[in-house]
């Protein structure tokens, strides 16, 4: 038999102020903190001392390919409507990219991470499965401009080709998988601000008759071993996944972190059909019936 229990916090979900992408898939954005209202409103967000600029965001690579020197030359400048709500230009079939961005976006952990200049101290340039820093940074340049005030439309082209240069998937502009984006995208940042600067071996853990709330916490204990940053602190969690055998009745208790869990959407075994019925002599007048159909009809 298997048995799977989910330990998550909260789920933020964002409404897209570009919101005409066909996603593929769902995720849950995780969040702790909460922005107050009306301080966000009374108190304009200063951007990251440590967010690049045009002048200083300039990659390695061929000009013609870079897009973030134009980044602000796409912005639309003006007040938004709320701070915050921002629409993201689509650059080609990128809607999959721009609605996920918009829920990370609007994830107050996150936002105030980036904002208060608190990643600065925390970029890892030295981490081998990381990008020395340049995910980071031009994230740090979108939640700047989205939350600066000063525009009610961003271009993401800078985040766009850096995360290109990382993944061929994403270098292109055709439809692509949201959460696979999204994981992608969380994970980066995770390296990029993993506070580990050297990371040990570890070894999972197995109940062996101890109580769950203990093989979770030493679970834990040798995850942030290894993994340690503001996406661990407010995304990651644990699964538990537990085994018995019928023949001899042996029992594993395990937990492993995950990011995200992509979860099947539940489908209804009948639809509703609306059809309009008209009588003959045509004088008489037409009325609606609703019919339901077995969804395999």
């Amino acid at each position: 038999h298997l048995r799977s229990e989910v330990c998550a916090p909260g789920t933020h979900l964002a409404a897209s102020a570009n919101a005409n992408a066909n996603t593929s898939a769902s995720a849950n954005v995780s969040a702790n903190a909460k922005l107050e209202p009306a301080a966000a409103a009374a108190v304009k967000p200063k951007p990251a001392p440590w967010a690049p600029t045009p002048a200083t965001t300039t990659l390695q690579g061929d000009p013609a390919q870079h897009a973030s020197s134009q980044s602000d030359s796409r912005n639309l400048s003006g007040a938004p409507l709320a701070p915050g709500v921002v629409g993201l230009q689509n650059l080609g079939n990128t809607c999959f990219m721009n609605s996920m961005l918009q829920c990370l976006l609007a994830a107050p952990c996150l936002v105030n991470y980036f904002l208060s200049g608190a990643a600065a101290a925390e970029v890892n340039e030295r981490n081998p499965l990381g990008s020395q820093g340049r995910l980071a940074r031009a994230f740090a340049a979108l939640v700047s401009q989205a939350w600066g005030g000063d525009y009610h439309v961003v271009c993401p082209s800078e985040l766009k080709y850096v995360i290109g240069t990382l993944n061929a998937q994403f270098a292109g502009y055709s439809q692509q998988d949201s959460q696979e984006f999204m994981a992608f995208c969380l994970d980066g940042l995770h390296e990029d601000l993993n506070r580990i600067q050297a990371k040990t071996t570890t070894e999972g853990v197995e109940s062996r008759g101890q109580e769950d709330s203990v093989v979770a916490a030493e679970r834990w204990r040798r995850h942030l071993l290894r993994n340690h940053s503001v996406i661990v602190d407010q995304f990651h969690g644990l699964l538990k996944s537990h085994l018995k055998c019928d023949l001899c009745g042996y029992e594993s208790t395990t937990f492993d972190p995950y990011l995200s869990l992509t979860l099947p959407l539940p489908q209804q075994a009948t639809r509703k059909i609306a059809v309009l019925v008209i009588r003959q002599p045509m004088s008489t007048v037409p009325f609606q019936v609703e019919l339901r159909l077995r969804t395999d009809e």
